[in-house]
């Protein structure tokens, strides 16, 4: 959040304005296909969510 304020504090052209734009539309896309689930894929949903340190094995088990 830190990051996005101050990169919207510091526009000064619209390219700059537009940069912001597409951060902030591709990091939207990263989180909601984290939280979008398919029972098909779940265990490769999880083993993401591992991998990126969002989640513990401990986490799952049982």
């Amino acid at each position: 959040m830190n990051d996005i304020r101050d990169r919207a504090t510091s526009l000064n052209k619209i390219e700059d304005l537009w940069y912001l734009h597409d951060l902030l539309s591709t990091k939207r896309y990263e989180i909601d296909g984290k939280y979008v689930y398919n029972f098909s894929s779940i265990a490769f949903d999880f083993a993401g969510l591992i991998k990126e340190k969002w989640l513990t094995i401990e986490d799952i088990q049982g």
